[in-house]
C-alpha cells in the first residue's frame, strides 16, 4: 500500500495504491472497498468498486503477480479537522465480505489527518 499523503484538507481526494497478490487463479469476482472512518467508526468518505475501475477484475488475476490498484476517495467538504482511519477489503458480488488473515473482515491500512 502506498499514500502520497497522510495530510488532507476538506474537498481534497485521498489518493492511494493497493497492491493485491494472489497465490491461485481466482474464479469469483470481488470488489473492493475503501472507506474512511472517523473515532467512532462510522464511515464519513468511501469508495467500493472493482479492481482497475472494474478493467481488471480480480478473475483476471494471475498467480504471483503483483496487481497496483489506484483508489480515490473524495474526503468531503464540510468534514471536521481530526484523525481518521483508513479501512480496506474486498467483498463479493453477494455483498459478503472476505475474511482477513489475523481475523476480521477489514484491515486498518493507515490513518489520515483532516485539517
Amino acid at each position: 500500500m502506498s499514500l502520497p499523503t497522510v495530510s488532507l484538507m476538506p474537498g481534497d481526494i485521498l489518493q492511494l495504491d493497493l497492491y493485491w497478490h494472489t497465490a491461485a487463479a481466482l474464479t469469483d469476482r470481488y470488489k473492493v472497498f475503501v472507506h474512511v472512518l472517523d473515532s467512532t467508526g462510522k464511515i464519513v468518505a468511501q469508495t467500493d468498486r472493482e479492481p482497475g475501475g472494474g478493467l481488471n477484475p480480480t478473475t483476471n488475476w494471475k498467480p504471483d503477480e503483483t496487481v497496483i490498484d489506484r483508489y480515490g476517495v473524495v474526503i468531503p467538504p464540510d468534514m471536521s479537522a481530526g484523525v481518521y482511519a483508513v479501512e480496506v477489503g474486498l467483498y463479493g458480488f453477494d455483498d459478503k465480505r472476505l475474511p482477513v488473515s489475523g481475523g476480521g473482515d477489514s484491515l486498518v491500512v493507515a490513518k489520515v489527518e483532516v485539517k
